[in-house]
C-alpha cells in the first residue's frame, strides 16, 4: 500500500481498548528507559498508540519484543501465581510490558531468554517457565493484566513520576488467581 503525501489516515482503536491506561503503561515503560529499539524510533513516540497502530494496520509491521531471561520469568511467575511475588521495579516492568503487549498486539519472543535459562539450569526449568509464560501470553486478555496494575490514570502523587516505585495497587485477578496489595 503506497499513500500519497497529502493522504488522510483514519485508524480507530478497538473500542474495549482501556486507552487512558495502556497510554499510562505506555509512559511507564518509555520513562524507565529499559526498553531499546531495533530501529529509529518515530517523533509520535516509541510506544504511543497512534505509532504501533500505524505500524500493524498500514506499514503492516509486526512489533516482537525480546525481552531477557529476568523478564520473562517474571512473566511466567506471575501467570502461575495469579500475583507479584515480589514488589520490585523489575517485576513492575514484567506486568507492564506484558499489559502493553496484549493490549497493543505485540510479539513477545522468549526463546532466546529461555535457551539461556536452559543452558543455566535444565531443559525441564525452561519448558515449564515457557508453559506458564504461553499461559501469560495467551491473547485477549489484555484487560487482565491492566487492571492487575493500578487503574487510576491520574498520577499519583506518593510515586509519580518514578517508575520504581509503584502505590497504586488495586486488588483484581490474572487468569482467575486473585493479587494482592
Amino acid at each position: 500500500m503506497t499513500l500519497e503525501e497529502d493522504a488522510i489516515v483514519l485508524l480507530r482503536p478497538d473500542p474495549r481498548l482501556p486507552r487512558a491506561e495502556v497510554e499510562l503503561i505506555a509512559s511507564r515503560l518509555e520513562r524507565s528507559a529499559a526498553l531499546t529499539p531495533g530501529f529509529i524510533a518515530p517523533e509520535a513516540g516509541l510506544l504511543s498508540i497512534k505509532t504501533m497502530l500505524y505500524a500493524e494496520h498500514v506499514d503492516r509491521l509486526p512489533t516482537v519484543l525480546l525481552p531477557d531471561r529476568n523478564v520473562i520469568t517474571r512473566m511466567a511467575r506471575i501467570a502461575r501465581d495469579g500475583r507479584l511475588a515480589s514488589d520490585d521495579f523489575p517485576s513492575r516492568l514484567a506486568l507492564d510490558l506484558m499489559a502493553y503487549a496484549q493490549a497493543m498486539n505485540v510479539n513477545i519472543e522468549p526463546g532466546l531468554a529461555l535457551l539461556e535459562l536452559a543452558q543455566s539450569t535444565s531443559n525441564e526449568t525452561a519448558n515449564e517457565e515457557l508453559r506458564w509464560f504461553r499461559a501469560a501470553d495467551e491473547g485477549g486478555r489484555a484487560t487482565a493484566w491492566i487492571d492487575s496494575r493500578w487503574v487510576d490514570p491520574r498520577p499519583c502523587p506518593r510515586c509519580w513520576p518514578s517508575p520504581t516505585r509503584i502505590c497504586c495497587w488495586t486488588s483484581r485477578s490474572i487468569g482467575g488467581a486473585a493479587t494482592t496489595r
